[in-house]
């Protein structure tokens, strides 16, 4: 029994208004007919095709004139649509002759359940953003007590670590009798005690660099002169390893507003490591040239390189290139995630390109605007 919405009235005529697929088939299954709605929602165009071919690929295979025979009615199935999205049809098959008529009607059933289970979705969705902001708050919390526990031991810590450092050259000046021995105790005392207060300052920077306590205080320098001052401190440590800085200004360089403490920190940090990870007797250039609109200084080195896996992490907290330097230099591991935050506050870059085993080269920019 045909469909009761085509009873009495021409399939082919009330198909072409109706959203019902209409198909005519001759016996081996391929598609001869069919209707505005068939062409308007199949993908690809229905016409030619053997019917089997309209399905998505994990509907069952349905044989045409098999189901004619048995006068097979609402079989559901689901075809491939224009908008690329499949698409549930209950079709009905009727045989005629030398062929096959079938109508497809859409499944309201399947319209209901898709509305459901998107409502149940969007509420789904809206539940886990809703713990997501409560559990990024509370990880803010405990961020933000971390940095007080941080910028609080650091800060407690630092004057007895100064006060170890102040007796030890004391006693290495004074006690003229000490043993060889005693001597090298006391150096490694003060070296220890150094690196200590190195790590101590690190961690206060960082906790108020994460706390949001930059505090750039921006000025017009001469910033030229001040890379050169700044080189050449570096390169009085720079000697003691037989290392030379060279120092390259390839054009007129305008002066700059930016915090001269806080930059000098970066080109501080960016030498000791170039010279920390570079071997005697080599040479560490620094060029100072224009990018558009910021000024760019390089620092290339001739040292170990950065590690392929290390590249992308290099600017992480507690990342290190290495356990020490090419002298057993041992480095913190926070001092380029504070640099690379100083330069970003000033609306600057930094990078760096390197090779394992090739040296390193680093560069950071800093704008060239006036002071807001």
């Amino acid at each position: 029994m045909r469909p009761k919405s085509v009873d009495n009235v021409s399939a082919r005529f009330l198909n072409d208004f109706a959203e019902m697929i209409y198909l005519r088939l001759d016996n081996s299954g391929r598609i001869l007919e069919a209707n505005n709605f068939a062409k308007a929602t199949l993908q690809p165009d229905p016409l030619g095709l053997n019917f089997s071919e309209i399905f998505v690929a994990f509907t069952q295979t349905i044989d045409p004139l098999q189901a004619a025979q048995n006068e097979m009615t609402h079989v559901p199935a689901s075809v491939n649509t224009c908008a690329d999205l499949p698409r549930t049809f209950f079709f009905s098959f009727f045989k005629v002759t030398e062929g096959v008529d079938v109508y497809g009607e859409a499944s309201g059933t399947e319209v209901l359940t898709l509305q459901k289970t998107l409502i149940e979705t969007n509420n789904e969705l809206s539940n886990m953003t809703r713990q997501l902001q409560k559990n990024n708050s509370e990880l803010q919390k405990l961020n933000d007590i971390k940095n007080q526990f941080l910028g609080m031991a650091a800060h407690d810590l630092r004057n007895p670590i100064g006060a170890i450092i102040a007796y030890s050259d004391f006693v290495m000046d004074e006690a003229k009798s000490l043993t060889d021995e005693q001597k090298e105790f006391l150096s490694i005392i003060k070296n220890s005690s150094n690196y200590m207060l190195k790590l101590l300052d690190d961690l206060l920077d960082f906790s108020k660099i994460e706390a949001g306590k930059l505090g750039l205080d921006l000025s017009r320098c001469d910033y030229v002169n001040f890379v050169k001052r700044v080189v050449k401190l570096n390169s009085a440590i720079a000697a003691k390893k037989h290392i030379q800085i060279i120092l390259n200004v390839h054009e007129v360089i305008p002066e700059l507003d930016f915090d001269s403490i806080k930059i000098e920190q970066v080109l501080n940090n960016i030498l000791s490591n170039a010279l920390k990870y570079s071997l005697r007797n080599t040479t560490i250039v620094v060029n100072m040239f224009m990018s558009g609109d910021f000024v760019t200084v390089e620092v290339r080195d001739q040292g170990v390189g950065i590690p392929k896996d290390k590249i992308d992490l290099i600017f992480q907290p507690f990342t290190r290139v290495s356990k020490q330097g090419t002298e057993g230099e041992r480095s913190t591991g926070l001092g380029l995630a504070i640099v690379r935050r100083i330069v970003l506050g000033h609306r600057g870059r930094i990078w760096v390109e390197s090779s394992e085993g090739e040296g390193s080269t680093f560069y950071f920019t800093l704008p060239v605007v006036a002071k807001e």
